[in-house]
């Protein structure tokens, strides 16, 4: 089997993803199913997957190891959005030193599109706070919030970006 990514890469998508052993954000094995189907095109849930164990973590693991290097990025750049959607809706600050900028080496690594650099200023408290946005209008992120994209994207061209990116 050819491991498409590295063990530290493997941490790192560990740290991002995975709430808790065995577990992937705050899907549900219907939400997980759903949105690696609609995202990546695959069946998460497929024989092929469960070579780790049955889990929602194991399954991802497995696909990381096993599947084709632009799935494997179409799936960390859907992933990495609906952590951000998820995490900018509740005002949290980033806990992964340069998350954003280590995910996008690895996507572009595996032949992907560097993730987005948007940033946002959020008020935390007393503190201003930088956080990446992806831009996404508000039914978009609601459509990630109940476990997948079902929005369609409006695109439109940003001036400081060669790149096409959702309003």
């Amino acid at each position: 089997m050819m491991q498409q990514l590295r063990p530290i890469e493997l941490n790192l998508v560990d740290e991002l993803f995975e709430t808790s052993p065995g577990y992937v954000l705050d899907f549900t094995n219907s939400t997980y199913a759903q949105f690696f189907r609609r995202e990546v095109g695959v069946d998460i849930y497929d024989d092929a997957y469960a070579i780790f164990g049955g889990s929602k973590g194991k399954r991802l693991r497995a696909f990381l190891s096993v599947g084709q290097p632009r799935a494997i990025a179409r799936a960390l750049t859907a992933l990495w959005e609906y952590r951000e959607i998820e995490r900018l809706g509740r005002a949290q600050a980033e806990t992964v030193v340069n998350a954003g900028k280590r995910l996008s080496a690895i996507v572009e690594r595996l032949g992907g599109m560097p993730l987005s650099p948007f940033e946002s200023t959020i008020e935390v408290g007393s503190e201003q706070e930088l956080f990446p946005l992806t831009r996404l209008d508000r039914t978009e992120r609601q459509s990630f919030r109940s476990g997948f994209r079902t929005a369609p994207f409006n695109v439109k061209q940003d001036a400081t970006h060669a790149n096409p990116v959702p309003n």
